[in-house]
């Protein structure tokens, strides 16, 4: 129950309440919350009291509501940290999410110029393009457009292809280390952009809606650069963190 007697208010208390109903599972993601009335009779509060609670986890990004449906709990954004490269899988199964990954484009396509440079190869030469998009509970929710060398990339689009039919969430982080490809180091820049109208129909989301991009360039151990990758990130539904030493 709610403490009347404590600093904090009622409805900050029962907002609180709120969140640990979610954080804890109890209360899952896209789920209706109980009604005004049923919040009402279980905390012994006024519906004034739970609809500024309410109002309070909707600022938090908790809950949203639906015009004459009700308020449901919001899917919290993916938390990954900078400092180490991790899978796509392991980072929606550590926060409970299911994942899996649809193979867009597969196909073998002349070399451009900017690509020739970053991938260090000559202008006659052939790349693999291979676009993924990674889903979390069927939502799209970022895509990975990625450049391969020849050798590498024809070995990538049979991996991926493999992984889309068995529906597992993989990005090309988790091909590599399946085909033992002695992927070593990653040269990364990072952006805030609006999606533009292709990656909008992607995605699907409204043109202009903001994205995180990450453009890497990927190393094997001997220093030769393989895949050129933009990965367009929902910034509604990621977040980024990184710790640095001081």
């Amino acid at each position: 129950m709610l403490n009347p007697n404590a600093p904090k208010p009622l409805y900050i208390q029962l907002k609180e309440k709120i969140k640990n109903a979610i954080e804890s599972g109890e209360w899952k993601p896209d789920t209706q919350i109980p009604s005004e009335r049923d919040l009402c009779n279980k905390y012994n509060v006024s519906r004034i009291t739970v609809r500024q609670a309410i109002s309070e986890a909707q600022k938090e990004g908790l809950l949203y509501k639906i015009q004459g449906k009700g308020t449901y709990v919001k899917t919290p954004k993916i938390e990954q940290g900078l400092m180490k490269i991790t899978s796509f899988g392991s980072t929606l199964k550590s926060r409970g999410l299911n994942g899996r990954t649809e193979v867009l484009t597969a196909e073998i396509v002349p070399v451009d110029f900017q690509i020739s440079n970053i991938l260090n190869i000559d202008m006659t030469e052939n790349v693999v393009n291979l676009g993924l998009l990674g889903l979390a509970n069927d939502e799209p929710i970022v895509y990975y457009n990625s450049y391969f060398t020849y050798d590498i990339g024809i070995k990538m689009i049979d991996a991926a292809k493999k992984h889309a039919k068995e529906g597992r969430p993989f990005s090309t982080y988790d091909l590599y280390k399946e085909l033992n490809i002695p992927a070593d180091t990653v040269s990364q820049t990072f952006e805030a952009t609006n999606c533009d109208k292709e990656t909008a129909k992607i995605l699907k989301l409204k043109q202009g809606t903001a994205l995180f991009v990450i453009v890497s360039v990927v190393y094997l151990n001997d220093g030769r650069p393989v895949e050129f990758k933009t990965a367009m990130y929902r910034a509604d539904k990621y977040k980024f963190h990184i710790k640095r030493s001081m």
